[in-house]
């Protein structure tokens, strides 16, 4: 796999042997001279296709912790749901994770009006919301108010 360009000393981007552009992420694997070729795949943790180029800035933006519980969550929901989703899904999702995490730290609710419909409605899909909110807790060690479990799940439908 070559690496082409590093976005943090965590994420960088590359070539997989097939010619596709992909989102490498693991410890220091942005931190050599770009570019290089990387030969201990044992140092890639995750790896993301098909990110638009936005998209990829973002992964700068996004805490290593919240990232991998919102590719956690996606991979729960395609498993659930038995579903391709978009290959942007966990960085768009982590985003909202990450904001969701600031208004707690701001005291701003949001309310989620809609939330009694998609209970009702998608409810497969909204289980999954409430199992990310405890993902979440678990391994980020921040609580989501229970409202945001519709937010997340908005993400999937």
């Amino acid at each position: 796999m070559e690496i082409t360009r590093k976005i943090n000393n965590n994420v960088a981007l590359g070539v997989d042997s097939n010619g596709r552009e992909i989102v490498v992420c693991g410890k220091g694997i942005g931190f050599p001279k770009m570019p290089y070729t990387l030969t201990d795949m044992s140092q890639v943790q995750r790896t993301y296709y098909d990110i638009s180029a936005h998209n990829v800035e973002m992964f700068n933006e996004i805490p290593e912790d919240i990232l991998a519980v919102a590719t956690d969550i996606v991979d729960l929901a395609r498993v659930t749901l038995n579903s391709e989703l978009n290959p942007n899904l966990p960085i768009t999702l982590a985003d909202h994770l990450k904001f969701a995490n600031e208004r707690i730290k701001n005291n701003m609710e949001i309310y989620a009006p809609l939330s009694f419909d998609v209970e009702s409605m998608y409810a497969k899909e909204y289980a999954i919301g409430k199992r990310a909110l405890t993902l979440m807790k678990k391994k980020t060690g921040i609580s989501l108010p229970a409202s945001e479990a519709t937010s997340i799940v908005s993400h999937c439908i």
